[in-house]
């Protein structure tokens, strides 16, 4: 006997399980995918977070780190520091740049009118700066635990010393040159004295003070 169109096909027990089977693993994998995506959304969270707590710790510690930098005694100087200007040999050789490791900050004033522009660290003058004193002496070079190391000094008559806390150059107004021992800027202990028309002599200072000099040298 033929089966009628109007009837359904019967599907055995079988190929029911069969189709089953086949649906389940497709149904199971999308709800696999759902996990991760909502996993990796929560991940992707968590790092955003983790990110952003460091990011604030990170601001909190410059900030922290930018008041212990700050000195505490001095206000900051609002208007333009200028450099006065300077012998050309003082020019050349005093050309020192900022260092990596101090915090580089605008003007300051210090209570007694003393200005100063360059780096700090933890509250004390450190690297590279300039000075101005309320005397018109003007300091340009390397400091370290608010000490003036190595660089130039220009005073207001004129003269001015090239060299760090024990020796350099001291050029006077009148064209004679001291080389030798100095403290601070002030020719201090044995040298040589240079003259314009090229002759030399071995010399003495005590702080600042010429107290014995040899015969003049040719320096020919």
């Amino acid at each position: 006997m033929g089966i009628c169109k109007s009837q359904a096909i019967p599907v055995g027990k079988d190929e029911l399980e069969t189709r089953n089977v086949e649906k389940k693993p497709i149904q199971e994998q999308h709800k696999i995918e759902e996990k991760k995506n909502d996993e990796n959304e929560a991940a992707l969270k968590i790092q955003s977070t983790i990110r952003g707590k460091k990011a604030k710790q990170e601001f909190e510690k410059q900030k922290e780190e930018l008041l212990l930098d700050k000195p505490q005694d001095w206000t900051e100087y609002t208007q333009e520091f200028i450099e006065p200007k300077l012998p050309a040999y003082f020019k050349d050789k005093v050309n020192y740049i900022p260092t990596n490791k101090n915090r580089s900050l605008p003007p300051y004033l210090e209570p007694d009118g003393t200005i100063y522009k360059g780096q700090w660290n933890k509250g004390e003058l450190n690297g590279f700066g300039q000075m101005l004193k309320p005397d018109g002496t003007y300091l340009k070079g390397l400091w370290k635990g608010n000490i003036f190391s190595e660089g130039g000094v220009l005073y207001p008559n004129g003269e001015f010393f090239i060299g760090n806390t024990q020796y350099g150059e001291r050029c006077f107004t009148n064209g004679i040159i001291y080389q030798g021992e100095a403290d601070y800027g002030i020719p201090h202990g044995k040298g040589q004295e240079i003259y314009p028309d090229g002759t030399k002599s071995n010399v003495q200072y005590n702080w600042g003070k010429k107290v014995q000099k040899d015969i003049k040298q040719n320096l020919q």
